[in-house]
């Protein structure tokens, strides 16, 4: 049976109600028409933006009797500190308050469209009863994350690392399979590289994630282990949970990488994805929380990317995620699993405050990017040279590093990348605060990449 981790467990019954998407305007807009909504047990439909945990919290908030709907990443019971010693008992209100007041579960189309037909008659038929009962258990379980490490020959104490979680809802031929496919085909090459006597530059670490279904657990336990470490040597992370997900453009971090694109004999996969967006060179910015770089950029303040091919997979954790529906529709010849294999070693590689701190951080870049370029020219391999071309890299690391704010973000402390604000307190005093906050992150970023005192 279909369920909601972490929901809580409870047989409900009520009036049955359509709460479109769940947001605070709807439940307004069934206030309007003079709709009571309290003890109601709701059919929400997913989208709009809104988190499994959004919606079903606003329905606990508005009394209805309603994914993951867990409002944390990592272990619960070890909130902010690495799993394996202390521990919160079930009962504790820091364990509890991370989850919504009312059971909640996942059904199909089919059996919402069911039960919405219900709502044409005054009694509700019996076949509702099966679609109103929510049952678990808590337990406590073990999970494994496994790691590939192959240490570098110039910058051994530099990592870049490449993660993808194994753990599925259903069948998970897209999200994780296609992701596992690549990192394990990568991993194969290193190691027929290896053979030849190859050694990379930087340490790399292969990362698979155990329980990211979960929230992100594995991942984020292993980040809130490795808080100094992170801190001083990962360069970049990157993630691939979905490396497959349809035939159409590749939507994340690309620019002008040589790989041939598998659907042309001519173009570039940069020349198509260019071509699809209008000539627009669009990237899109890593605003979720649910894959398992979120640790990474949003905790520790590491680098990361988010690659995959196609966008708007209408299959998402569903019992159709298969092998045969990659086989027939999303990847039929396996062309983008090859070049997703292909493209993660090419890669390595008011508001007056904000705008001033962009100012000054666009010039901090561009003396930067000059840097680069004369270093490439040189192309020297003096010792002067390479600590020059390592204090750069080191630079542009702490760039990064320079967006957390040990406060965090309010109500979600354990979110230290201001990048991950949506402050939704409009009070001008405290609005300006926030301004002001980022204005500085921003301007401690410019810093990082002069390398120099202010």
């Amino acid at each position: 049976m279909p369920y909601h981790a972490y929901s809580i467990s409870g047989s409900l019954t009520g009036d049955a109600l359509f709460l479109n998407y769940g947001r605070e305007k709807d439940y307004r807009a069934l206030h309007d028409l003079g709709v009571e909504v309290k003890g109601c047990v709701a059919i929400v439909r997913r989208g709009s933006g809104l988190s499994r945990y959004d919606f079903v919290s606003n329905a606990a908030a508005h009394g209805v009797s309603a994914g993951t709907v867990m409002n944390n990443l990592g272990d619960p019971l070890t909130p902010g500190w690495p799993a394996g010693g202390e521990k919160l008992e079930f009962n504790d209100q820091r364990f509890v308050q991370k989850f919504p007041a009312v059971p909640s579960l996942p059904i199909s189309q089919s059996s919402a469209e069911m039960i919405l037909g219900s709502l044409e008659v005054t009694e509700l038929p019996s076949e509702w009863d099966q679609f109103s009962k929510a049952a678990g258990e808590r337990k406590r379980a073990t999970i494994v994350n496994v790691f590939a490490v192959i240490k570098g020959s110039e910058e051994p104490d530099r990592a870049v690392l490449l993660g993808n979680h194994r753990d599925a809802w259903t069948y998970g031929a897209v999200d994780p399979n296609s992701g596992t496919a690549a990192l394990l085909d990568i991993a194969r090459r290193f190691a027929l590289l290896r053979r030849l006597g190859w050694n990379p530059r930087r340490t790399i670490v292969l990362c698979s994630w155990d329980a990211e279904e979960f929230g992100m657990i594995g991942s984020t336990e292993w980040v809130e282990q490795n808080p100094v470490n992170l801190g001083a040597k990962a360069v970049t992370y990157f993630n691939v949970d979905y490396a497959v997900q349809g035939q159409d453009s590749f939507m994340s971090w690309l620019y002008q990488i040589p790989v041939k694109d598998p659907d042309s004999d001519t173009m570039s996969l940069y020349e198509s994805w260019v071509a699809s967006n209008k000539g627009a060179n669009l990237v899109e910015k890593l605003g979720r929380v649910d894959p398992d770089f979120a640790p990474f950029l949003f905790h520790a303040g590491v680098p990361s990317i988010d690659l995959y091919f196609g966008s708007d997979f209408s299959l998402y954790h569903t019992a159709f995620n298969t092998y045969e529906w990659m086989v027939n529709n999303g990847d039929p010849l396996f062309h983008r699993h090859e070049y997703m294999n292909a493209l993660k070693p090419l890669l390595e590689g008011a508001m007056d405050p904000i705008a001033a701190a962009i100012e000054d951080f666009k010039d901090a870049a561009l003396r930067c990017t000059e840097e680069i370029k004369i270093l490439k020219a040189g192309r020297c391999l003096d010792a002067a040279s390479i600590s020059r071309r390592r204090a750069l890299n080191d630079r542009m690391i702490l760039s990064e590093r320079s967006f957390l704010d040990m406060e965090g973000l309010a109500k979600r402390h354990w979110f230290k990348h201001l990048r991950m604000r949506k402050n939704k307190d409009t009070k001008k005093k405290k609005m300006q605060h926030e301004i002001w906050r980022v204005a500085r992150a921003i301007e401690k970023s410019a810093s990082a990449l002069r390398g120099e005192f202010t």
